[in-house]
């Protein structure tokens, strides 16, 4: 990680506080600056949409999976795990326990594990449903390594994306999407 996106790392874990919520609800950039407290989607989708000012879409994505079997959301930059929950910058000590199942950004959205997320996304509001799958997934894909699935963009995805902060640019997607066929 290059010293621009250390600092910016560092500004975002020293300037919002870490705060669990109840439920699904992912916090717009400016909602995280105005609060300074988030949770692990907070901090990444504000991160993520500071990095994306200064790296092109390939390099940044917000990443949804797990750590450890919770659901968690963090920042890839450069295949780089950025934990956005830490009170400051420093390397993820375990990648290990990172669990990737979608990553995306102003510009695309990957289902790295295809159906996983549409049924994750079903059960937004029932944590104890969503934590059960995922801890199913985990058991069921092992250490095996995903299938290309470029065409696996589930609707549910991008319907729950659409309120979060990323709504315009995957609306372009979608838009783009409808005009080529």
């Amino acid at each position: 990680m290059d010293d621009l996106a250390y600092s910016l790392l560092d500004w975002v874990c020293r300037n919002v506080d870490y705060k669990s919520d109840n439920g699904e609800f992912w916090e717009f950039p400016v909602e995280t600056l105005t609060e300074k407290a988030a949770d692990c989607d907070g901090t990444a989708l504000l991160l993520v949409s500071i990095l994306r000012r200064f790296y092109p879409p390939d390099r940044v994505y917000a990443v949804v999976g797990s750590y450890r079997g919770y659901g968690h959301m963090w920042v890839e930059l450069d295949g780089a795990i950025l934990e956005t929950t830490y009170t400051s910058a420093r390397p993820v000590a375990d990648p290990q326990n990172y669990r990737a199942y979608a990553k995306f950004n102003d510009q695309e959205v990957i289902e790295l594990w295809p159906g996983s997320m549409s049924r994750l996304f079903q059960m937004a509001h029932n944590e104890c449903k969503k934590l059960t799958l995922m801890a199913e997934i985990e058991d069921s894909i092992g250490n095996e390594v995903p299938p290309e699935c470029p065409n696996c963009l589930p609707f549910g995805i991008i319907m729950f994306l659409m309120g979060g902060i990323l709504g315009t640019g995957f609306a372009m997607i979608l838009q783009k999407g409808e005009e080529a066929r």
